[in-house]
């Protein structure tokens, strides 16, 4: 056995395997090519004698049978169209539900993770209020303070009833006293009167003195200083001094217009005053312009009614302040900008930013050249005030007449303050008067009717707004706005520098553009200076005569 397993792995045993092998797959490969070759022929003669003996079908059978097909395919193309739009519908339909449910989900689950996360305002009692987290009262651990709390709560109720009691007494105390005075005073009515017996009951309210009565006394007269206000029927003295920017508030008929009358009157008698009142309700006979009108046609005050001359008001103030620090006027009398319904103005889109901007120049940079200003207005949100807070908080001082608890809070920013308005201001001409130097305190204001303006204008025989080459002898030093710039004074304009005279350019144009047309100057070349601080010597001499120029009176005295 060995020997035979031996000899079948020799090599000459694998050659003879190998030939048998070939010998045998030969045979194989020729009987299936056969195979294929005879069934080829017999389909290939099966086909044609199908051919053959088939009969030819008619044309018209051949026509219907396409007809048919092609219709078909215009049924099938027909609704086509509508299926795919109806797969579509079908397809939007399913996924806006599938959104619709994932939205209600997240808004589901972000409601719970909001009202996990709430605090709410716990509230024991009137007064007792403190913010609790919903964790807390679901898991129980405000217990302790509440009952702290509750405990406090009764035992401020106590304090209260006794608080009551005290106050009961004391009112039972104040009716007996009341009681043995009406007896007392019965009982000196029967005696001799003394000659200095004064009736010491504390009087709550003293009216003021009219206008026209306080002029009979005397009380208001040139070299004196303004009554600001009566407080407990004395006359407070001062000046824009103790004012400096102040607020006139109040809520229609309250007193405002009477109170810028007063103040209006008595300042013109009482020193030299130019007056520039903006009022945008002339000529309406109820407004502060009409009530004014003797005075501005008689030249003692300005008057600006319209957008255009109210910006030229606005720039006439700014152009007295800037000449003032600059020192190139030198006068001391007080200019005071009256601006009434500031509200309504500020939210002008001609004027309203040039408002705000001029307030807040006077009030930074007022007091030390003597310009003042009163602002009067009923409302004093900042959306009202053209969505800014600028126009109330430029103002250092304020009269504050009868006005919603809101308003007060918005303009004073006190409580107090306040609270004082709420309680205390209750008839016209009442007002809270809070001065830049003293305490807030309750006072009232003279009634002033137009007949006292009058009786001013027939008073005053000195011309604020006097006109070019006017006549009129005025006082020695007195400012007319529409003089030209004195060279004697210390800074004239050949002597200011270059940044000056740009700054003169700045404050009395509103743009470059507007001073190079009117001086022939190319505005590029201009600009590109200025940004350096540099002028050229056409543009120095340019700038020098304008400054030279006669300034006119921004607002005739008188309207035609």
């Amino acid at each position: 056995m060995t020997c035979d397993s031996h000899s079948t792995d020799t090599p000459r045993a694998r050659l003879l395997s190998s030939r048998k092998m070939n010998k045998a797959r030969t045979p194989i490969l020729i009987g299936f090519f056969l195979t294929v070759i005879i069934v080829t022929i017999f389909n290939v003669i099966l086909s044609t004698f199908k051919i053959m003996t088939t009969p030819q079908r008619p044309k018209a059978l051949i026509d219907a049978e396409t007809s048919l097909q092609i219709q078909r395919y215009a049924l099938k193309e027909k609704y086509l169209e509508r299926n795919d739009a109806i797969r579509i519908a079908a397809v939007s339909g399913v996924l806006a539900s599938i959104c619709a449910s994932a939205l209600i989900i997240a808004a589901g689950i972000h409601r719970e993770h909001v009202r996990r996360a709430s605090v709410f305002m716990a509230k024991i009692g009137q007064f007792s209020e403190f913010p609790v987290h919903i964790r807390q009262i679901q898991s129980g651990e405000l217990a302790p303070q509440l009952a702290t709390l509750t405990a406090a709560e009764q035992l401020e109720r106590m304090n209260a009833g006794q608080e009551k009691i005290v106050r009961a007494l004391e009112s039972i105390i104040e009716t007996g006293t009341a009681q043995m005075r009406v007896i007392a005073s019965q009982a000196r009515a029967a005696l001799p009167p003394a000659p200095d017996a004064r009736d010491s009951e504390p009087v709550n309210y003293i009216a003021p003195p009219s206008f026209a009565q306080l002029l009979l006394q005397q009380e208001i007269a040139t070299g004196k200083q303004m009554i600001l206000a009566f407080i407990n029927g004395i006359a407070k003295r001062g000046s824009f001094l103790d004012i400096y920017s102040s607020a006139v508030a109040g809520e229609s008929g309250s007193g405002k217009t009477g109170t810028l009358l007063f103040l209006i009157a008595c300042g013109l008698i009482s020193e030299y005053i130019r007056f520039i009142v903006i009022d945008p309700h002339y000529p309406h006979p109820k407004s502060l312009g009409a009530k004014t009108r003797i005075l501005w046609e008689k030249g003692l005050m300005s008057l600006a009614s319209t957008d255009e001359e109210i910006l030229k008001a606005l720039r006439e103030v700014e152009i007295t302040i800037f000449e003032r620090i600059r020192q190139i006027d030198l006068s001391t009398h007080p200019v005071v900008l009256v601006i009434d319904e500031v509200a309504f103005l500020a939210k002008s889109p001609t004027v309203g930013k040039a408002i705000t901007n001029t307030m807040e120049r006077v009030s930074t940079e007022g007091r030390k050249c003597d310009v003042y200003m009163l602002a009067s207005s009923q409302t004093w949100l900042a959306a009202r005030t053209g969505g800014s807070s600028v126009v109330r908080d430029t103002l250092t001082s304020a009269y504050v007449h009868r006005i919603k608890p809101k308003q007060a809070n918005l303009l004073l920013q006190d409580k107090d303050e306040a609270e004082m308005v709420r309680q205390h201001v209750k008839r016209a001409g009442d007002v809270l008067l809070c001065s830049v130097h003293d305490d807030p305190v309750i006072g009232q204001m003279p009634y002033t009717t137009e007949e006292d303006i009058k009786l001013v204008a027939n008073m005053v025989n000195y011309p604020v707004n006097l006109q070019v080459n006017s006549q009129v002898n005025r006082p020695e030093n007195l400012p007319i706005a529409n003089e030209p710039i004195d060279h004697d004074l210390p800074h004239k304009p050949e002597e200011l520098t270059d940044v000056q005279l740009i700054e003169y350019v700045r404050n009395h144009y509103e743009t470059d553009k507007d001073f190079c047309a009117k001086a022939g100057i190319n505005t590029g070349l201009f600009s590109r200076y200025t940004q350096r601080e540099k002028l050229t010597d056409s543009m120095r001499e340019a700038i020098r005569k304008d400054m030279s120029r006669p300034r006119l009176n921004v607002i005739d005295g008188g309207k035609k």
